[in-house]
C-alpha cells in the first residue's frame, strides 16, 4: 500500500493516479510510482473520552495525513483518567525505578501510526482530508470538547486541556479547527 500525498488516503502502490482525489503520482526513472514523503507522525493526544461511536478511553495518534483513534486496553481504562494528574510527564519514559509500568498512551509514542492502527481491531483511522470541520471547547475545568464533523459522520469526544494537544490537531487540521 501507498499514501497518496494530497489526500492522505491507502491506494494501490502500482496506481499511477490516486482514485480518490486524481492527483497524479511522482514517477522514477522507469516510470513506475515512487513515494515522495513518508508519513509524519505529529503526536499522541492520551486519555481521550469520547460518546457515542468513541465510548470508553482511547488515544489519537495524531499524523500529517490521519488521526488514529486507538482503544485502550480493559486493564489500561483501570488506569486513573482525571487530567489534573495528566502532565507532560505522562509521556516521558518510566525507568524500573519509577515503580510503575509503561501506559498504554506511552506504547504509541515508539508505534508508527500503521502499526497502531493494526494494534487492535477496535483502531480505526480518520483521514485528515475527511474532517470537514472540528470545533473545540472547554468543557470543564480540565478538558476539552471536541465536536469532529466528518465526510461520514460526527465524532464526539473530550481530551486533556493542554496546549501540546490542540496544536497537534491544529497543525494538520488548519482553519477547519476552530474555537
Amino acid at each position: 500500500m501507498a499514501i497518496c500525498k494530497a489526500c492522505g488516503r491507502d491506494i494501490a502502490a502500482d496506481m499511477m493516479f490516486c482514485p480518490y482525489c486524481g492527483t497524479k503520482r511522482t514517477l522514477d526513472e522507469a516510470g513506475k510510482p515512487v513515494e515522495d514523503i513518508p508519513e509524519q507522525k505529529i503526536g499522541v493526544i492520551p486519555y481521550v473520552q469520547g460518546q457515542g461511536r468513541l465510548g470508553g478511553t482511547w488515544t489519537i495518534i495524531v499524523s500529517d495525513r490521519r488521526l488514529i483513534f486507538a482503544k485502550a486496553l480493559a486493564t489500561d481504562e483501570k488506569t486513573e483518567t482525571d487530567p489534573k494528574g495528566v502532565g507532560l510527564g505522562l509521556l516521558s519514559k518510566r525507568g524500573p525505578d519509577s515503580g510503575c509500568g509503561l501506559t498504554y498512551a506511552q506504547r504509541y509514542q515508539e508505534m508508527t501510526p500503521g502499526e497502531a492502527l493494526k494494534e487492535s481491531p477496535d483502531n480505526f483511522q480518520v483521514d485528515v482530508g475527511d474532517v470537514v470541520l472540528a470545533s473545540m471547547s472547554q468543557d470543564a475545568e480540565v478538558r476539552y470538547g471536541m465536536r469532529m464533523r466528518l465526510k461520514e459522520g460526527e465524532l464526539l469526544f473530550s481530551m486533556p486541556q493542554q496546549h501540546d494537544h490542540r496544536d497537534h490537531l491544529r497543525k494538520v487540521l488548519g482553519d477547519r479547527l476552530t474555537w
